[in-house]
């Protein structure tokens, strides 16, 4: 089944008349190819701002690592581990921030 993409204007006035601002980020994630954006999770306003709130605290809990690794501006062969670690909650972090941007009202 092929599916009809809309462009980006039609997007943008679609999100408009249905005041619905994550059809602008559906679509941005529908077209991202190589798959880089974070996943977001419509969820209501509370149940967004406490996923803020926990993936916060998750990623707070790495920071003092990733300041060592990135430190020397290298990351050592060892590091890499940890670091894929800092970078799976930072981008778990960006896609609860974004969720909170697109929830429900």
């Amino acid at each position: 089944m092929d599916i009809t993409v809309p462009n980006e204007n039609m997007v943008k006035e679609m999100a408009k008349i249905y005041n619905d601002t994550s059809l602008g980020y559906k679509h941005l994630a529908h077209i991202d190819r190589i798959g880089t954006l974070p996943k977001i999770k419509i969820r209501s306003l509370e149940g967004a701002f406490l996923s803020v709130c926990k993936e916060k605290k998750d990623f707070a809990l790495i920071v003092d690592e990733a300041l060592d690794i990135v430190s020397d501006g290298v990351i050592e062969e060892h590091e890499l581990p940890t670091w894929e670690k800092c970078k799976k909650e930072g981008k778990e972090l960006v896609g609860a921030i974004l969720s909170l941007f697109c929830c429900e009202k």
